[in-house]
């Protein structure tokens, strides 16, 4: 049983926005707004309903969209040891990370090195 596949127009909806939003602001009651536009209150509600559902799924979309192309969650917690004496490799500072990755940091390293290796880590998924 082969049924027609609708393709919107582009035109037809774009008139029935008008109709629909006019009819918001005008304040006149379906039926009278219909009757002096010469469209019939069926079509009125059909479209109505049919534009609030393409924009509910237009929304929906776009959210959805924005959730995919969003950056992976920042690393919330690491622990951190101080050490009195030097580490290996004469770091005075380790980072350990969740999945087990140790950043060990010198003393004197560069204060905006550190922040962009810290950034780059926030941004990798955990």
């Amino acid at each position: 049983m082969g049924g027609r596949v609708r393709r919107r127009s582009e035109e037809k909806e774009h008139f029935w926005r008008q109709i629909v939003d006019a009819h918001a602001g005008s304040g006149l009651s379906v039926r009278r707004y219909c009757s002096d536009r010469g469209v019939s209150e069926q079509s009125f509600f059909a479209w109505r309903k049919e534009l609030a559902r393409r924009d509910a799924a237009a929304r929906q979309k776009r959210a959805s969209s924005a959730a995919t192309n969003q950056s992976p969650a920042p690393i919330r917690f690491a622990q951190l040891q101080i050490a009195s004496g030097e580490l290996a490799g004469g770091a005075c500072l380790e980072i350990v990370l969740p999945t087990g990755v140790r950043i060990r940091v010198p003393r004197g390293a560069c204060r905006d090195t550190l922040s962009d290796v810290l950034g780059v880590l926030e941004r990798r998924p955990c």
